[in-house]
């Protein structure tokens, strides 16, 4: 395995600090489009921020490994977006697997974090809260916002 030499990390871009890049320079142009329409680069680092932010305020952070389970869409990328931001790593759980099949591999990856749409019981859970609402949206978001979900809620 190549070792990355002093010089040469001059060279390499983080995907998260490439998209910081293109969002101060196309800040209003279209990143990404998903079935409630599209999201510009400010819109998708600015979500990413807050979400990141919130993740490290719940001790995530490098090293970390934070599993995530959302739905394909703009707020998944944003989510793992801002996972990156904090410096960890995500674990993406599809939406399909039965909830003893998720709990099983938390308990595997000792996560003390589980980023998820969908709370689970007995798991630490975090929801983040539904971005681009009204009314610079032109749907508005019916999920709350960035909730913590206890296991004995």
């Amino acid at each position: 395995m190549r070792t990355i030499e002093a010089a040469d990390k001059e060279r390499y871009v983080l995907i998260h600090q490439a998209l910081d890049e293109r969002a101060a320079e196309y800040g209003e142009r279209i990143a990404l489009i998903d079935e409630s329409g599209p999201v510009t680069y400010s819109e998708l680092v600015s979500t990413a921020d807050s979400y990141a932010a919130a993740l490290a305020r719940a001790g995530v952070g490098p090293g970390s490994l934070v599993p995530v389970r959302i739905a394909r869409s703009a707020r998944m990328v944003t989510v793992l977006l801002a996972v990156l931001k904090t410096g960890a790593a995500y674990c993406p759980i599809d939406a399909t697997w039965p909830d003893e099949r998720v709990r099983e591999l938390l308990r595997l990856l000792r996560a003390e974090l589980f980023v998820t749409d969908t709370p689970l019981a007995a798991a630490p859970c975090w929801t983040p809260a539904a971005p681009w609402c009204c009314p610079t949206r032109t749907t508005c978001c019916r999920t709350p916002c960035a909730t913590w979900w206890s296991a004995t809620a």
